[in-house]
């Protein structure tokens, strides 16, 4: 469906009213795309003339006395049906931009207020192809409320470079593809890329040298080789060990910094994710010094210390695991903070233990960091349970599950869809990861805090939507559902940061390996226990 842009004009931030909402709501409605095919400018001036700014993600625009950035691009997938709200399902593409803007004396501003009134937003693809926001789906859940743009076919490409991590192929749309978020007033057009400035043409020729530098299908330039001759032959041999080992899948762009130095950039090798487990491999570190002259630059190698040290990592485990003597005739493993062994826990010699819980301190991403903050003993009574629930106005293919943790360093799991199995299974734990937990617990004074709001109809915990989080310790019990309306004096970052907290301690990313497999709707109750 398609309509001319000139006879829709959105008056942000004046009166309230539904008349207002009708130019964003008619395309909202019919899923059309705008073309603009004669802007209401001066027919003597071109359409170019009424761009007035271009900025990319993360930098500032003046929008009238105001100024404006976004800040951050997230893919989303919704539902397509006329109910409200729409609901994340694999059916139809999205895209959610979140923005920040201030008032010439820094108040923070909605982006409502802080637009001019006769401005329009528009979400722009190649030359003349845009598209309005859209009204139906909302994200209820979520304390910012985004700029929500719908796609049925093709969509924009927000992020940072990628390749494939074999081949080098770019996996990125080229620079006339990729999305501008367009503010279309009478008289002007300012517009954010959505990337970020440093990605410029010479930069991306830069980078695929880099890259291809690297790969399986590498071609040596000998006349402008993007790194030194040791530092390129001492990656491209630690590149190669861990395309063998992990088999990641796609070489990422990160992290890009104007520093002293020059321009420090990050390229970060991946694997699929799986739940909300980690699926960085390995990061290399680089300074580009000069980027005058790009087709001549070098850039220098800073930092592959987590690439070698995943390499030791994995050769340690094959080594510890060869010790793990199997229970004859019968089934089991133990979990020790993700890395599994076929033994049962019970059964596993006590120094082995050690030795494996040590080995995955080290190795696991956080984990020391996470253990260095610990300060708070841990309860004889303690316990803490995190039963992992649907989201709220989504359909998702999350991990769905059971996780406790007891203060003899106990982990129980009871598996239940998209993951490894289901059923019980046994892991277990640091202390000191424990006593992080404690602390956490304490610091957020989880059984005196009052306020909130919560319903015993509205927060059952029968009902599977959110997270269940419950902690026993000093003979006190208290649990608490991550809903919205039910989390009672916690903030949903507060219970996101205790989640996170908890499932790195416990090790879950060792069960969670997403699987299409269907709930089991004849499970209605967990009883956890520790050995």
């Amino acid at each position: 469906m398609k309509r001319r842009a000139t006879s829709l004009r959105l008056r942000v931030g004046q009166a309230r009213s539904v008349m207002r909402l009708l130019p964003w709501a008619l395309c909202s409605l019919s899923g059309c795309e705008l073309v603009e095919a004669h802007p209401r400018a001066p027919e003597s001036a071109p359409e170019q003339s009424r761009v007035l700014a271009s900025v990319y993600m993360n930098e500032w625009l003046s929008l009238g006395a105001a100024r404006c950035r976004v800040t951050r691009a997230e893919r989303l997938l919704t539902e397509p049906n006329d109910r409200e709200p729409r609901r994340v399902s694999p059916d139809l593409k999205a895209l959610a931009l979140y923005t920040e803007c201030t008032s010439p004396a820094g108040t923070p501003l909605t982006l409502e207020a802080a637009l001019p009134g006769d401005t329009l937003v528009f979400l722009r693809q190649g030359q003349q192809a845009r598209r309005a926001p859209s009204l139906r789906t909302k994200l209820s859940s979520l304390e910012e409320a985004p700029l929500v743009f719908e796609f049925e076919e093709r969509e924009p490409l927000p992020l940072l470079r990628s390749f494939d991590a074999r081949s080098g192929h770019a996996t990125f749309t080229a620079d006339a593809e990729v999305a501008r978020v367009s503010f279309e007033a009478h008289a002007e057009r300012q517009e954010v890329w959505l990337r970020e400035r440093a990605l410029d043409a010479r930069f991306d020729a830069w980078l695929v040298r880099l890259v291809n530098g690297l790969t399986a299908d590498a071609r040596d330039d000998a006349a402008s080789p993007p790194l030194a001759a040791d530092d390129l032959q001492r990656l491209r041999a630690l590149y190669a060990g861990l395309l063998e080992r992990f088999e990641p899948t796609r070489l990422s762009l990160r992290e890009l910094r104007q520093g002293e130095h020059g321009l420090t950039f990050d390229l970060v090798l991946e694997r699929p994710r799986t739940h909300d487990a980690p699926n960085v491999v390995a990061t290399f570190r680089f300074e580009l010094p000069d980027t005058s002259d790009l087709a001549h630059a070098r850039a220098r190698l800073l930092d592959v210390t987590d690439g070698r040290l995943a390499l030791e990592c994995a050769e340690r485990a094959r080594a510890l695991r060869t010790r793990v003597v199997s229970d004859p005739g019968r089934d089991g493993s133990c979990s020790l903070l993700g890395l599994k062994v076929p033994a049962r826990c019970e059964h596993l010699d006590l120094h082995l233990k050690d030795e494996l819980l040590a080995h995955r301190m080290r190795c696991v991403p956080g984990l020391a960091d996470v253990a260095a903050q610990a300060q708070a003993d841990v309860p004889d009574d303690f316990q803490i349970t995190l039963r992992r629930g649907r989201r709220e106005n989504t359909f998702d293919h999350g991990a769905r599950f059971i996780v406790s943790l007891f203060d003899n360093g106990s982990v129980v799991f009871h598996g239940r869809s998209f993951v490894d199995g289901t059923g019980r299974s046994d892991g277990r734990t640091s202390q000191a990861l424990l006593r992080r937990l404690s602390a956490q617990i304490e610091r957020l004074d989880w059984f005196a805090r009052r306020g909130g709001s919560w319903t015993p109809e509205r927060c059952s915990p029968e009902d599977d939507r959110g997270d269940l989080i419950t902690v026993q310790a000093h003979e006190r019990q208290r649990m608490v559902v991550d809903r919205e309306g039910c989390r009672g004096p916690f903030s949903a970052k507060e219970l996101e940061e205790l989640r996170w907290l908890l499932e790195l301690s416990a090790g879950v990313s060792g069960w969670t390996h997403s699987q299409d497999a269907p709930d089991d709707e004849g499970v209605s109750e967990w009883t956890v226990s520790a050995d």
